[in-house]
């Protein structure tokens, strides 16, 4: 049985595993042979709480655009946010099309960090799960800096990916100026540091530098 499967997971993991101990006490005492009924029902409450703060905004498109320095040239971020009832379509039509340094982002990221925005500013108490996603929709033209395809390289994604909280609540500001955070440590930067220990085994460190609240 399921309930059999995660015991026996639990046996592997070890008695130090104190949440795999509680979820077991949890489908005992409630009686329940497996979680996919109970993790269903999170996902619909979180997709109702949602779609009702969606349709608390007021329907429109609202925009927004920003500026990053980039390498040969500024980079420009532009989103078109459509709420339409209880949906919400974010468009990044017009961004700068995908570089030939790492900075691209593929759509996967874009989109987290797009419904990360979102979910801060109209519905920060909901779960994060699959239900509370269900109601937006995340779009960026294909070879677009914030939908790169392949080949394009991406490992430094972060760099332009972490400016889209920011221009999300920029859109939102004048339907919600309350409830949402002037930009201010959206340009992540990270040091990264390489060496020898004394033993002459290389090492790499790397120090994700951000904060602050507010504008800048």
């Amino acid at each position: 049985t399921p309930f059999e499967v995660v015991g026996d997971l639990y046996a592997q993991a070890g008695s130090n595993d104190v949440g795999g101990a509680r979820l077991l006490e949890m489908i005992e005492e409630f009686g329940l042979g497996d979680i996919e009924s109970l993790s269903d029902e999170i996902c619909t409450r979180s997709e109702r709480a949602m779609r009702e703060a969606i349709g608390s905004l007021p329907d429109g498109v609202y925009e927004n655009e920003a500026y990053t320095d980039g390498f040969d040239e500024p980079i420009r971020l532009a989103v078109a946010i459509r709420v339409e009832g209880d949906e919400m379509h974010v468009d990044y039509h017009g961004s700068s099309p995908q570089s030939e340094r790492g900075i691209n982002v593929v759509l996967n990221y874009t989109a987290a960090y797009t419904t990360f925005g979102v979910k801060c500013a109209i519905s920060p108490e909901v779960p994060n799960n699959d239900g509370s996603f269900r109601p937006v929709h995340v779009s960026a033209p294909q070879g677009s800096i914030l939908n790169a395809q392949h080949p394009a390289p991406v490992g430094a994604r972060h760099i332009i990916g972490h400016f889209l909280p920011g221009l999300i609540h920029g859109a939102l500001a004048p339907a919600i100026p309350e409830r949402v955070l002037a930009q201010g440590a959206d340009s992540l930067w990270n040091t990264q540091i390489t060496g020898l220990r004394e033993g002459g085994e290389p090492f790499t460190y790397v120090f994700f530098s951000g904060g602050g609240m507010g504008a800048r």
